[in-house]
């Protein structure tokens, strides 16, 4: 039996339900498009990436959490379990490289994004050290802590130059790190992390709701007039010009999209529910807007096209 991801179960319980007129925007005959890789697990617990309408199953992994492309090879971080001396199981941070699967080691321990800089891979995610899970990262395989109070993890990562940006959380609360270095938000979790410009953004939830911090400043994505919705959740962002986006969820199958505080629904849950337990991605592309799914689909300007069978965790585009 292996661990849940207690990050992911801390997320979940800020997310509560609530009701909303959704379009029925799922196209099945749409084809993926061959330059778009999801990442993700099938019902039968099992790490895949989909490509192009194909699915590619990653030797022992129960899941996959991010996918990154450089040139033309394939990296994916995801987690293995493994049997614990004493009975049970445990969860293993891996990633793969064109197929080839890679242990991270401090076991028990879980890798939650990837991210590719020149010739050196970097995952983050949490670890054993002395006996406690901590926020982590790796580069090259080599561990990196990232402090030593318990019950934090590392959940985004980015390198700018030789700047490396990490976001998650620390105890309660939400931070980031540069260069190793703690800096604070406030209660709640950070998700994820884009930079544009000098501009550093990170999305992430907290008791209240979904929320985006801009070079440390707060900028809340809930509405308290809205009666509807109790508390929502921010997992993506993505930045272009003046332009934020954000994407997270509402009652816990409705995902959502802030372009500049505006939301906007997603997915219809009678045709393409969604999970808020797990992460999604966005990106921007030319003049495209693609949003990760959580049923192993993604969207695409309006469009929701299928890509496989399971749960997506991420998304990435070849050029």
């Amino acid at each position: 039996m292996k661990i849940k991801n207690f990050f992911a179960v801390l997320t979940l319980t800020w997310v509560c339900c609530s009701c909303g007129k959704d379009p029925s925007n799922k196209n099945p005959s749409q084809q993926p498009d061959p330059k778009v890789y999801i990442s993700g697990y099938t019902n039968l617990d099992r790490g895949v990436y989909w490509n192009g309408g194909k699915v590619t199953e990653l030797g022992q992994a129960f899941n996959t959490t991010d996918i990154a492309l450089s040139g033309s090879d394939i990296y994916v971080s995801g987690n293995i379990g493994f049997a614990l001396p004493g009975g049970g199981g445990a969860n293993a941070a891996v990633y793969w490289k064109n197929g080839q699967m890679t242990r991270l080691g401090n076991d028990p321990s879980y890798a939650n994004a990837i991210t590719i800089a020149g010739s050196d891979i970097y995952i983050c995610g949490y670890a054993t050290v002395n006996n406690e899970y901590v926020a982590v990262y790796w580069k090259n395989g080599i561990l990196q802590s990232l402090g030593d109070l318990p019950q934090s993890s590392a959940n985004a990562i980015l390198v700018n130059g030789s700047d490396i940006y990490i976001a998650g959380t620390s105890g309660t609360l939400a931070v980031y790190w540069k260069n190793g270095t703690l800096h604070p938000l406030e209660p709640g979790v950070a998700t994820a992390m884009t930079i544009n410009g000098t501009d550093l953004y990170i999305a992430g939830t907290t008791p209240i709701g979904a929320v985006y911090w801009k070079n440390d400043l707060r900028y809340p994505l809930y509405d308290p007039a809205d009666t509807n919705v109790f508390m929502t959740s921010g997992t993506g962002i993505a930045v272009s010009g003046q332009n934020v986006y954000v994407i997270g969820y509402i009652n816990q199958i409705n995902a959502v999209l802030w372009k500049n505080g505006q939301r906007k629904l997603l997915n219809n849950p009678l045709v393409a529910m969604n999970i808020s337990g797990n992460k999604n991605k966005i990106i921007l592309k030319d003049t495209s807007v693609y949003i990760s799914l959580n049923t192993a689909d993604y969207w695409k300007d309006g469009q929701i096209i299928h890509a496989g069978d399971g749960y997506a965790s991420s998304i990435a585009i070849r050029p």
